[in-house]
């Protein structure tokens, strides 16, 4: 006679299968939470997490119903601009802050992927009535989101402009120098910021300038600030009532 069948029998008894049963659906329980912690922590908010345009992925993962009472309908793109700009011409940006008007002098010959997407973008009126989301006094102020929370953008992702030997000349080291923002992936799209300083420390980091204050440098520096990570949505900031381009011709 099998000297372990009696050992046998009793793993496969009745009363032993409905232990293994609870068994098996307790171990499934406790890891259950386990997956969906870690599954979760993909859908977060963080800018360097998002791959596909932001904007859909915030109105879809909350329910603040609040967003689109404090912003304008939002003008979304499937594709970059194509370049229209003129080399031959330069080209003013006029921003209307509540302080008084803004102008900024865009490097159309040194940076014209970036000049041509803030051109774009401002002629479509995109710009009109949104925020600086993100002021820090004595770093920048920056704007072009179209939700005010520093995650949105215009629907595309910009390329990267190839400077080369301009490098040199789109450099953040004074104040007044309008860049494009960009996640932590390289992105840029609408998002652009204004150095209140001299900001050496970012030329190294990807940040195309294409621009600088040419007036009215006051009123930049009187934006108040705004982190909005912790400022309630409903506490905009202050607006950029419009942006207007103006061609100047060399001929």
């Amino acid at each position: 006679m099998d000297q372990g069948g009696g050992r046998r029998s009793i793993f496969l008894s009745r009363y032993a299968k409905i232990f293994y049963i609870v068994g098996l659906f307790g171990l499934i329980g406790g890891l259950l939470p386990l997956v969906l912690i870690t599954g979760g922590s993909s859908g977060g908010i963080s800018n360097s997490a998002l791959s596909e345009p932001p904007i859909r992925r915030l109105v879809e993962e909350s329910d603040l119903v609040d967003l689109n009472e404090i912003t304008k309908p939002t003008l979304q793109f499937d594709a970059e601009p194509l370049l229209s700009i003129d080399a031959e011409k330069q080209y003013i940006a006029i921003m209307e802050l509540a302080g008084g008007d803004v102008e900024l002098e865009l490097f159309a010959d040194i940076a014209p992927l970036h000049v041509n997407n803030f051109v774009f973008l401002a002629r479509q009126g995109f710009y009109d009535g949104l925020t600086f989301h993100r002021v820090i006094h004595g770093f920048v102020a920056q704007g072009g989101d179209p939700t005010g929370s520093g995650l949105a953008n215009a629907g595309y992702i910009l390329s990267d402009e190839n400077v080369g030997e301009n490098a040199s000349a789109l450099t953040l080291g004074s104040a007044g120098i309008i860049s494009m923002a960009r996640s932590a992936n390289g992105a840029s799209s609408s998002q652009f910021f204004i150095t209140l300083s001299p900001q050496e420390s970012l030329d190294k980091q990807g940040f195309t300038a294409f621009g600088k204050v040419i007036n009215g440098m006051k009123h930049v520096q009187a934006i108040p600030e705004r982190n909005p990570q912790t400022t309630v949505i409903s506490d905009r900031g202050a607006e950029i009532v419009s942006i207007k381009i103006k061609e100047i011709s060399d001929n």
